[in-house]
């Protein structure tokens, strides 16, 4: 992101650059810059740009066959470059033209099938009248799957796809996109306890569904006895653990993550509760400090740009004992900000402007942790906010501590690949947990290793499917039966068409259908309409479930009313007896007795 110490409309700046993306994402960088004198009196006697990388190598500085020795210096994570120039090109309208080269691994990101590159925006963009890019990727990537902006052409040379943009991303950066789907292997070790005397029942949170992610499991060691979902989306499997023991889970896994909304997934998003615009503990939203500036800036995109422009990234802060300061605490301590703090103003300031927002826990892959920082624990996890467009109907995914600290990277705009999401705080700003901070007292445990494939093991599904008479306390005409449908499989199961067919011996029938989604590991009761049942006579009942592509029959034998209720008919006799016993002795007791 070139800047320069040039004076005001003195001098007209052109840039044209070449990103030529290797097949690891190694990238050569070939910058040409049109300095124009717009006064006969001035001229250029040194340049400085500055790159956003700290990761750079092999500078070269040249003005035609004229080679130049740049000065490099080192800042944080951007490096720093000076060109000086021993001659002097005097008179308006004459051009100084010169050229920066250099190496970087921190444009492209190249993981699984996913290729990605990110060109931050320009530090003075309204000092460039001519700004052209020029994308060159392998050519086994084909055409781009996304563009920020959208407005580019491209071309083939050499085995190369050659992505152009001409005067757009100047101020927002430039993304380009290769590939349809990331394929993240996990591989997640849960450790829990239960210190008490009793059997306890205990949660911890999968990595779920959403609207890019979705979730293949491959193993879930031991199972758990149900797996759930919450307000926010959150998966949530539930364990038995007996008086004072440990229980250790490992779980393997695929997160296929696309950039198409509800892509694999019939839903597109969990529409947004009231508690995703209350005041937590770390997002005060009823302060009038937050009040005041969501009242000013209103929309997600000024919240986004005012978080990035107010907060800076201390690195100093990645100890996992670090203190989260929360929506205030950001405001008071600007420079002292981590991923939870841009999240949390964030956050806040969007629930105060009356839009729903809420914080994602997770992985986010980086080749450059200056660069791209993390910072809630050791296993490297993230946190990043979304908020709920009403336009699209869907949670939209943004991350302000990668839009500060990349130097102007766009990720409000769209999203990427490399962000997994692990839980959803929307609720509550702290629970459920996510993977990797499962940890017993003193562990300090490695407990989340990622790593990017080309392929992901999928299989269609299993379905079991019984017959269950659900408890009743009032007793009914028709007893309350359910086809009891449970996911035996290890990944959700969306639209499951189901159609249930009950039949009475003398062919009376009565059907019920409809769709159910089903958790991993999890079962749904369906209620069966039975036809109406005698007072005094036995029958027998064929049950057909068929769900999904499998039929599963099962035969019940449904007692008369009477037989059925005999117990409690017996039991209201004898109430109504001692009633009527009762109402008459209290009555005779009542009934003054005139003497004669």
């Amino acid at each position: 992101m070139p800047t320069h110490a040039l004076a005001a409309n003195e001098f007209s700046s052109a840039l044209e650059s070449t990103y030529t993306v290797q097949p690891n994402g190694s990238t050569h960088v070939e910058q040409d810059f049109h300095i124009t004198n717009n006064f006969s009196t001035v001229y250029i006697s040194e340049y400085a740009l500055e790159i956003g990388s700290n990761h750079v190598s092999n500078i070269v500085a040249s003005e035609g066959t004229t080679k130049l020795t740049p000065i490099v210096t080192p800042r944080g994570n951007k490096t720093g470059v000076e060109v000086q120039f021993s001659d002097k090109v005097i008179g308006k309208d004459k051009t100084r033209d010169f050229q920066v080269s250099y190496d970087t691994d921190d444009i492209a990101i190249h993981t699984g099938n996913i290729l990605e590159i990110n060109i931050p925006k320009l530090a003075n963009p309204a000092d460039f009248s001519s700004y052209i890019v020029h994308v060159s990727a392998p050519g086994s990537y084909g055409s781009p799957s996304l563009t920020s902006p959208a407005t580019y052409t491209t071309t083939t040379d050499q085995g190369k796809t050659i992505v152009s943009f001409q005067n757009v991303g100047q101020d927002s950066g430039i993304s380009v996109l290769f590939g349809k789907e990331q394929y993240a292997h996990l591989q997640l070790t849960y450790h829990i306890q239960n210190p008490t005397p009793q059997t306890v029942s205990t949660t911890l949170a999968l990595p779920p569904d959403t609207t890019h992610q979705r979730m293949w499991y491959q193993r879930i060691d031991p199972k758990p006895d149900d797996i759930t979902t919450n307000a926010d989306g959150n998966w949530l499997a539930h364990y038995t653990l007996a008086p004072t023991t440990q229980e250790t889970v490992t779980i393997t896994g695929t997160a296929v993550i696309t950039l198409t909304a509800g892509a694999q997934t019939p839903f597109v998003s969990t529409p947004p509760t009231k508690e995703e615009l209350a005041a937590t503990e770390y997002w005060q939203v009823n302060d009038p400090k937050i009040q005041s500036l969501a009242k000013q800036l209103k929309t997600p995109k000024a919240i986004y740009d005012f978080v990035i422009q107010t907060l800076s990234y201390d690195y100093t802060r990645l100890d996992a004992g670090n203190k989260r300061f929360g929506a205030i605490g950001a405001l008071q301590n600007p420079t002292q900000s981590a991923c939870l703090e841009f999240t949390d103003l964030f956050v806040a300031l969007s629930r105060a402007a009356g839009i729903p927002a809420r914080e994602v826990d997770g992985f986010a892959y980086t080749q450059n942790s200056a660069l791209r920082p993390l910072g809630l624990v050791q296993d490297v996890l993230h946190a990043w906010p979304e908020y709920w467009d009403a336009s699209k109907n869907q949670w939209i995914d943004v991350d302000p501590t990668w839009g500060d600290t990349t130097g102007g990277v766009d990720y409000f705009s769209h999203f990427d690949f490399n962000h997994i999401a692990f839980v959803i705080h929307g609720a509550s700003s702290t629970q459920p947990l996510a993977a990797g901070l499962y940890k017993l007292v003193g562990d300090d445990t490695k407990d989340i290793t990622v790593s990017f494939d080309t392929s992901v093991q999928k299989d269609a599904g299993m379905l079991s499917a019984h017959v269950v008479l659900r408890p009743s306390l009032l007793p009914t005409e028709n007893p309350p039966y359910s086809t009891r449908v449970r996911n035996l499989s290890l990944h959700a199961l969306y639209d499951i068409p189901y159609a249930i067919r009950a039949t009475i011996h003398d062919g009376t029938t009565v059907n019920t259908n409809g769709t159910i989604h089903l958790l991993p590991l999890s079962s749904q009761d369906i209620p069966i309409q039975l036809p109406g049942l005698s007072i005094f006579t036995n029958r027998s009942i064929v049950i057909e479930s068929q769900v999904g592509d499998q039929v599963f029959t099962d035969t019940i034998n449904v007692q008369s009313f009477i037989v059925q209720h005999q117990r409690a008919l017996f039991i209201t006799f004898l109430v109504g007896i001692c009633a009527l016993a009762i109402a008459f002795l209290a009555r005779s007791l009542l009934v003054p007795r005139w003497k004669r």
